[in-house]
């Protein structure tokens, strides 16, 4: 073999090595690609193919204390297209055209889904049964069908600032439906959705999906039946009066559980959620108002639990006025002497001044801290106002005898129904409760940790103040109005003048106003009445008791509480000797 052959094998043998040396790695490669890697690359095509489309859970349900339903969520289909079958303009707007009577939207908007690139499309989400059959009646190509779940609330209007209400998307925007979503919103599943080269999504037959996990039953406190007693009477109360809005809230006194939580204006949650922001207020937890004179019943708990007053000593009221620096307090009507249980009944400013004087700023203001003013109460309810209570070094000379009956002092309705159940029970603060109960999927049943009642008030100042506070409601008092036949009541009126945009106390705007619980000795129930802006009347004993009477009498009934045999009351008053009051 000649020199050049040599030459010539030398260099096919070479790049027969680099050849068979490639094809190895190319092997290694595959293998590597196709055993050892199968599981990274698969994942990564997936991750490039694949799109999920969120499917909403099945909220649990919100119940009453009975077990009666106020939330649930109820069977829904939401309505796809894959434009891509629709494939002319003219196939487009035809569809378009027949879908949109029927879905309760304009062609341009379907137009507009459909015209989008791509195999998948939403053109409505979540409607009932009937929609979807006539729908399905159209026999459009390319629409289909996801069943999801839709919120509905069987009562209408009723308990909707507690209960609140969810968005589209099944999420929970206000009240209880904001508050409690970690425990009812369910964990959502998943549809799956292929893209191909173009970008496009489509559903592929028999491609599976991962259904949603349904969410916890929340037992609640409220009462179905209290409820709407408490929105019939306010709605009445509003008509009556011609309140601009109002409050109602009843409670049970025994252990802080809220059974009726209403507000009006209001709102229908299964409608559209874009209400306005006034009709959505929960004022009963949200808003913050002066009291009046139902705040009397503290500072006299406060002048009798101290020692300062003893419960027969008489007040000297001035003949209806008093002076405290430059301003001069009055009263309504001039009163001498009067003891403590009519300074309440009357409802004496002077008198509250007086109380408040005796007992001192300290005590006055530390009794008001252990009420629960000043701070929130943790019904669990968003956007609670924790009031307005500020501390004694910032008080002037004046905010004393303010203080006393009810002025330079902002409290919440919630507030002040929780702390009038302090004295109606025997001096026990309860934080007041909304949830009883939580029925998880699993079968656990969950019981919500609550703080400990705070005993606030001697029991016997409670009984005796609790005493005191039935002649508010006896003939002379300031709430005859809020009598309930059968029952002894006790309570208290308030009647507060408004602020006004430039700081003073505005001529005509009004926030009226009456606490009570009854049967008195034994309490059933505490329910507080307010009305803000009431224009004819506009008093506290005449605006809200009437709403308490109607509603107390009805919830008695229902509650299968007895009447009370007729009997003279032997709440206090006694006549005793001339105090330095």
């Amino acid at each position: 073999m000649n020199p050049i052959q040599e030459q010539a094998r030398g260099r096919l043998a070479a790049v027969g090595a680099a050849l068979a040396l490639a094809c190895a790695l190319v092997g290694l490669r595959l293998v590597s690609v196709g055993l050892l890697q199968h599981d990274g690359w698969t994942a990564e095509a997936d991750k490039q193919q694949l799109r999920s489309v969120r499917l909403d859970p099945e909220r649990g349900a919100l119940l009453d204390r009975e077990g009666r339903e106020l939330a649930v969520s109820v069977q829904a289909w939401s309505v796809h297209a894959n434009p891509s079958v629709l494939g002319s303009e003219a196939l487009r707007r035809d569809a378009a055209r027949r879908l949109a009577p029927v879905l309760g939207l304009s062609e341009k908007s379907i137009l507009r889904r459909l015209d989008r690139p791509g195999y998948f499309a939403w053109l409505r989400r979540k409607v009932d049964e009937t929609t979807r059959d006539r729908v399905a009646a159209l026999r459009i190509p390319g629409v289909g069908f996801v069943e999801e779940t839709r919120r509905r609330y069987p009562h209408g209007e009723l308990a909707a600032h507690a209960l609140g209400l969810v968005g589209t998307d099944n999420e929970g925007l206000e009240g209880l439906e904001f508050a409690l979503e970690d425990r009812i919103a369910g964990r959502p599943g998943r549809l799956l959705t292929t893209k191909d080269a173009r970008g496009g999504q489509f559903l592929p037959e028999g491609l599976s999906h991962q259904p949603p996990a349904r969410g916890a039953d929340v037992v609640l406190t409220l009462d179905a039946v209290i409820q709407h007693v408490a929105e019939r009477e306010l709605r009445k109360a509003l008509e009556r009066t011609g309140a601009r809005a109002g409050s109602v809230i009843v409670m049970f006194p025994g252990n802080g559980d809220v059974a009726a939580l209403s507000n009006l204006p209001t709102f229908n949650p299964n409608n559209d959620p874009t209400y306005p922001s006034h009709l959505r207020t929960n004022r009963a937890v949200a808003s913050c108002y002066e009291p009046g004179s139902t705040f009397k019943m503290f500072t006299a708990a406060a002048a009798l639990e101290s020692g300062a007053v003893r419960p027969d000593e008489l007040v000297d009221c001035g003949r209806g006025a008093i002076r405290v620096g430059r301003t001069r307090i009055r009263d309504h009507h001039p009163y001498d002497l009067l003891s403590v249980e009519q300074v309440l009944a009357k409802s004496s400013n002077v008198g509250a001044v007086r109380l408040g004087r005796a007992a001192g700023a300290d005590e006055l203001h530390s009794t008001l801290v252990r009420f629960g003013f000043g701070r929130r109460t943790g019904l669990g309810l968003p956007g609670e106002s924790a009031g307005i209570l500020r501390d004694v070094s910032d008080w002037s000379p004046l905010s004393l005898a303010s203080v006393s009956f009810g002025q330079e002092v902002a409290v919440s309705p919630i507030q002040l129904t929780a702390a009038a159940c302090a004295v109606a029970n025997g001096g026990l603060l309860h934080s007041p409760r909304l949830v009883r109960e939580i029925r998880h999927a699993d079968g656990r049943v969950e019981t919500p940790r609550r703080a400990r009642a705070r005993r606030v008030l001697a029991e016997p100042t409670a009984r005796r103040l609790s005493a005191m506070l039935e002649s508010v409601v006896a003939e002379g008092g300031t709430a005859v109005r809020a009598a309930v036949p059968g029952y002894r009541v006790a309570g208290k009126t308030g009647t507060a003048q408004k602020i006004g945009e430039d700081g003073g106390y505005a001529d005509g705007r009004y926030v009226a106003s009456f606490v009570g619980w009854a049967p008195a000795r034994d309490p059933a129930i505490v329910a507080l009445v307010v009305l803000d802006e009431p224009k004819s009347p506009y008093y506290g004993g005449t605006a809200a008791a009437p709403a308490f009477s109607a509603l107390a009498r009805d919830v008695l009934r229902y509650l299968g509480i007895p009447p009370e045999r007729a009997a003279e009351t032997d709440a206090g008053g006694l006549e005793g000797g001339v105090s330095a009051l």
